[in-house]
């Protein structure tokens, strides 16, 4: 079992946004709870983490009553984001290669958001309008 964490789980907010992070705050509480009510038996338990990714949610739900904030944001979130198709297979093979229950499939660590911002003057990214199968990079 795999909980889908997101915005929030950490405890973070940020406007427009509380009832999907309350959500995810909830999701981590849960995933723990699982792991200690499971352990020592077969069942693994985790959480997967996707980081940025470019869906209907972000590119219209989120930003729905104020599209200028996507506007504003869309640097970043070219820097930060990837599409689904980058980003699945690798969460995935995660998932299924997990043994042990607390398992914490990422896809972006801290160093590879670093990585991403100290290159982001030299590699321009779209994730927006990129082809499926870009890098992870």
């Amino acid at each position: 079992i795999f909980n889908m964490e997101g915005f929030g789980s950490d405890g973070l907010t940020q406007p427009g946004m509380s009832v999907y992070g309350a959500t995810k705050r909830a999701v981590r509480y849960l995933t723990v709870s699982l792991v200690n009510e499971y352990a020592g038996t077969p069942v693994v338990i985790g959480t997967v983490s996707p980081g940025i990714v470019v869906t209907e949610f972000l590119t219209r739900d989120l930003y729905a009553h104020d599209p200028a904030a996507l506007t504003a944001r869309r640097k970043v979130l070219s820097i930060m984001a990837d599409r689904v198709e980058t980003v699945a297979p690798p969460l995935v093979a995660g998932m299924l290669a997990a043994t042990k229950s607390g398992a914490d499939v990422r896809w972006m660590t801290p160093m590879q958001a670093l990585g991403r911002l100290l290159a982001s003057p030299f590699r321009k990214r779209d994730p927006f309008t990129a082809p499926a199968g870009e890098g992870r990079a």
